[in-house]
């Protein structure tokens, strides 16, 4: 969300307002209230990650993947991070940049010798690693502060890797994944609900995959190219 004197002075000189991302989230609402249109548009992830059938039966459904970028503690891999912390009934695998300083001063300890939490650093979308721990891993987990579109949980959907998310991550899963709320206890929540998720059968969650999977092509080449075309179009048409 944007707010203040430089944002009303920014909107006060547009004409239109492009938003990444779909409608009905958190970004794209935020921005109604400014008088002006919205046009969102989807991002696009790299087309190297695809889904392997054979991951449907070798994955983990207590595995979880925590999969971003820089700025962990504003994305809140602190907090996802909390709740898998002394719980071995879980795993959790953390991948992104080592940029954020303070974030590993923190943690860094406490991620070495926790049994079930593995930092790998940043990783390659469709690498090897990325397939590995994406034929081991269930879900993909986070709790971000605030984002238009988060690339890499819409990275990780196309791999099938079923969203457990708040709505702050800028993708819509109604009807698809696990949504965590804003309120209350927000790592007693995490905890809850991925617990939850590690108890789901195959059948259940097999209609999950293929329910992520579908929404996951929103975050395809060729879906950037036509909404992003369909937002210049009507600027122009404007």
């Amino acid at each position: 969300e944007v707010i203040g004197d430089k944002y009303k002075e920014i909107t006060n000189q547009a004409d239109f307002i492009f938003n990444i991302g779909g409608k009905n989230t958190q970004s794209y609402n935020s921005f109604l209230d400014s008088n002006l249109p919205v046009l969102n548009f989807y991002p696009s992830t790299s087309p190297k990650v695809t889904f392997n059938k054979e991951w449907a039966n070798t994955r983990k459904r207590n595995s979880f993947l925590c999969f971003a970028g820089n700025g962990f503690i504003c994305k809140g891999v602190d907090l996802v991070l909390e709740a898998f912390l002394g719980d071995q009934t879980k795993e959790l695998h953390i991948c992104g940049p080592n940029t954020e300083t303070i974030f590993f001063e923190h943690y860094g300890e406490q991620i070495n010798n926790a049994p079930n939490i593995e930092y790998h650093g940043f990783i390659e979308p469709g690498g090897p690693l990325f397939n590995n721990l994406a034929a081991e891993c269930s879900y993909v987990v986070f709790h971000s502060a605030a984002e238009g579109c988060c690339t890499s949980v819409a990275t990780a959907m196309r791999a099938g890797l079923v969203p457990i998310i708040n709505s702050w991550t800028g993708i819509n899963i109604e009807g698809i994944g696990i949504q965590l709320t804003e309120d209350g206890d927000i790592i007693k929540t995490i905890k809850d609900e991925t617990g939850k998720a590690s108890l789901i059968g195959q059948k259940e969650y097999s209609k999950m995959v293929v329910s992520t999977l579908n929404k996951a092509q929103d975050f395809s080449q060729d879906s950037f190219t036509r909404s992003y075309s369909e937002a210049l179009e009507y600027v122009i048409g404007s």
